[in-house]
């Protein structure tokens, strides 16, 4: 297509044709040669295609991108392939001092624009998920990564200390709307203006120590960015900025303890209140969307610290935000966008956190978000009743179940309150098969934390076809991957050992369809696929064990025993320790497998790195120990071995040390005097002095002196703390003296076992 010139005109007529109407992004998305125009004219470039290119077409050619790059993934791509984002940095970092007041505002906004578009597309929604799966994700991923680069950050980032309000508005706006993922988060904190790098020294910076707390010390290395947006907090008076600036440092201490804390203790001044303090501050604003901003801020900063991630809230700062939020959730008169992000900010709150979930159930939060549920969703409603609902309204409902579900996941007396009190399964019913994913992944959500209540699975679950409306969600390929996860958590639960639809799943097919997600490479699916099939094969019968390996196959399963995912490894090991809780089950596993095979991935399991793996490596052999002679003695072919990560696992958590003390005591039993000489004269390791030493810990009395024979009680209490013992677990103790005395050397006449 011919490039007409580019004239003060027809810009305004592309922008004003362009709002709005997604064909006509459409048509110019296809006209590439435009698209590259337009990009170049920000540059003020010297081409005959361009007439007159003054300031007012360069400001008129970034408000066209910023139109083009929202509502259509066509017009977007068609900006990343012209290198539009590249183009407006390079045209900030080239604007002349007499250029700035006219050309910065536009420029900033349309890059603010389009980076939001493209993170947005690159998968990483921050209210919520996208309807859909942008065709240029890895494209769009690309051009995110590269804004954070250092030469990228150094175009906006030193706006942040002299800019123009306007200005800072954009550039704050930037932080928060781009800023998704860690490495985001380290880039833009420890990013320093280049004159600082230059004096900056080799040594570690204050924000790479998680203990860092001088984050606003202007001397202080690190942190450039927090200071400078604080400062804007404490000095403007302009709500637009205020909120840019809130949302700045929500995005930036979400999920990140060292800016968390930092903002969280650290005085304004050497006097003053913490930063947390000022936030708080702002949610008593007369401005909806700075309450709201100041909401989310604190919100971060809160749970982004071991205060907000403890058992122990501080709950006057909760009230101090739940206020808000409640206020917003159940006012019809607030804008839909305004709802939906109070939902979410709740939902983030809460999340994982039990005690926070009752303090908000208490002050009818739960009831709020079943009215707004109630308010609108139908409950009978006809087919396609969703198709022209607007996705504004699905977002809404998408964030309060969403709250809904983090609320129930871990309190019985919540899940009573939605089944029984509250109503909210019909519509739970009617969001499962909505067309929006959103709805669809929020009301899978509220099914998988209803469905750990026994009671909910036998009845309301049960009776609605809840359950099995999920579990067709869960057996649909062309579903979307998040709900399918979600679905399948939901799985886990409806194959426990008491649900009543745990022989159905398996009639309509769940053990192929979980060997198929298994194999389909998604770390989440295949974990969950695996935790699935390890409660299914929990308590259940020899022929449900044999049917279950029979789809997995032996192969998969000797590979996935020993899979470099921790996670994937525990759950098979898991597996493993179930089908081995009776003697059947483990002469099916050794006869499976082969011995070697058994024993090899035991012993490498042993000494993982990770205590979970090691945990039911622990478990897994203390069933083995418990098959027939020819089983033990296979395994005592193999005991120095063991004995040697059975040492190790002692001086951890009680959960591993407790049956590995259990191992070691059956396998010196099992043992003949021979091989437990043998042993004994091969334990290069110290397992057996680590025994002793545990073994000669004596009680203490009420008194606090040791009882017993000798040692003193500091010597003796400092040696049990070494090994972390609970001084009260006299099984283990005494399990350790029952092994020492069986692996001592006859000749000393063995350890004594003092029976008090």
């Amino acid at each position: 297509m011919a490039v007409h010139p580019l004239t003060l005109a027809s810009l305004k007529s592309t922008k004003n044709s362009v709002i709005g109407n997604p064909s006509a992004k459409l048509a110019i998305a296809q006209d590439q040669a435009f698209v590259q125009t337009l990009v170049q004219c920000i540059n003020q470039p010297k081409d005959e295609r361009i007439s007159n290119p003054k300031e007012d077409i360069r400001v008129e050619a970034a408000h066209v991108i910023a139109s083009l790059a929202y509502g259509s993934d066509e017009a977007l791509a068609s900006l990343v392939r012209s290198n539009a984002l590249e183009g407006l940095l390079y045209a900030l970092s080239r604007l002349a001092l007499v250029d700035k007041a006219v050309l910065e505002p536009p420029f900033l906004r349309a890059l603010k624009t389009l980076t939001t578009a493209l993170a947005d597309a690159s998968g990483s929604s921050q209210y919520g998920l996208r309807q859909h799966t942008s065709a240029i994700r890895q494209e769009a991923e690309e051009a995110v990564d590269n804004l954070f680069q250092l030469d990228s950050l150094d175009v906006f980032l030193p706006l942040l200390a002299s800019g123009p309000s306007q200005v800072l508005v954009y550039v704050a706006q930037l932080i928060a709307s781009a800023t998704r993922d860690p490495d985001q988060q380290k880039a833009i904190v420890l990013w320093q203006p280049p004159a600082d790098r230059l004096n900056e020294s080799k040594g570690k910076r204050g924000w790479e120590n998680p203990d860092s707390t001088t984050i606003v010390t202007p001397s202080r290395q690190g942190g450039w960015v927090i200071r400078h947006l604080v400062g804007v907090l404490l000095r403007t008076r302009d709500c637009k900025l205020q909120e840019a600036v809130l949302l700045a440092l929500a995005s930036l201490a979400k999920d990140n303890a060292p800016v968390a804390s930092a903002l969280h203790r650290v005085p304004i001044d050497d006097e003053g209140p913490s930063v947390l303090s000022s936030v708080l501050g702002h949610t008593k604003s007369k401005n909806l969307a700075v309450q709201l901003a100041a909401c989310s801020c604190a919100t971060s900063i809160f749970r982004g610290t071991s205060v907000g991630t403890s058992q122990h809230p501080d709950t006057s700062l909760v009230l101090t935000i739940l206020h808000v939020l409640n206020r917003l959730i159940s006012s019809p008169g607030d804008p839909i966008e305004t709802r939906t992000k109070a939902c979410f900010i709740l939902y983030h709150l809460v999340q994982d956190n039990a005690e926070l979930c009752l303090l908000v159930y208490n002050q009818r939060s739960l009831n709020k978000l079943a009215e707004l549920v109630k308010e609108i969703t139908p409950v009978n409603a006809p087919p396609d009743w969703d198709e022209d609902e607007p996705e504004s309204i699905a977002c809404l409902r998408e964030g309060a179940l969403m709250a809904i579900a983090s609320l129930s996941l871990s309190s019985e007396e919540i899940r009573r309150t939605i089944t029984d009190s509250l109503d909210l399964i019909p519509l739970i019913t009617t969001s499962i098969t909505h067309h929006y994913v959103g709805v669809r992944y929020a009301a899978c959500q509220c099914v998988r934390a209803l469905s750990r209540a026994i009671a909910a699975l036998r009845t309301n679950i049960m009776d609605s076809g809840l359950g099995l409306m999920v579990f067709e969600i869960f057996k649909k390929e062309e579903e979307d991957r998040r709900v399918t996860a979600t679905a399948l958590m939901v799985v886990c639960n409806l194959v426990n050992e008491h649900s009543p639809l745990r022989a159905v799943c398996v009639e309509q097919g769940m053990l192929p369809r979980l060997v198929h997600l298994l194999d389909t490479g998604e770390p989440t699916l295949r974990l969950n696929a695996l935790w699935a099939l390890k409660n299914f094969v929990g308590k259940s019968t020899f022929g449900d064990k044999q049917e279950v390996v029979r789809h997995l196959t032996w192969e998969r399963f000797s590979r996935l025993l020993s899979d470099a995912d921790a996670g994937i490894q525990e759950q098979t090991l898991c597996i493993a320790r179930n089908i081995t809780e009776n003697e059947p089950g483990i002469e099916l596993l050794f006869q499976e497998l082969g011995p070697e095979v058994v024993l090899a991935r035991l012993t490498n399991a042993l000494a993982s790195t990770e205590e979970d793996v090691v945990q039911q490596a622990t478990y897994l052999l203390h069933h083995l120990l418990n098959g027939t002679p020819i089983h033990l003695s296979l395994i005592l072919s193999h005991s120095s071995l063991l004995l040697t990560h059975l040492r190790s696992c002692l001086a951890m958590k009680d959960d591993i040390r407790r049956p590995a003390m259990s191992c070691i005591l059956r396998i010196a039993e099992s043992a003949s005097p021979s091989l437990r000489r043998e042993m004994a004269m091969a334990d290069s390791g110290g397992t057996v002095a680590t025994l002793r030493r545990i073994a000669e810990w004596r009680k203490m009395d009420h008194g606090g002196h040791v009882s017993g024979m000798g040692g003193t009680g500091t010597g003796e209490k400092g040696m049990v703390m070494h090994y972390g013992l609970d001084p009260y677990d006299r099984t283990m103790i005494d399990q350790a003296r029952l092994t020492v005395g069986l692996l001592s050397d006859i000749g000393e006449g063995g350890f004594g076992v003092d029976h008090e």
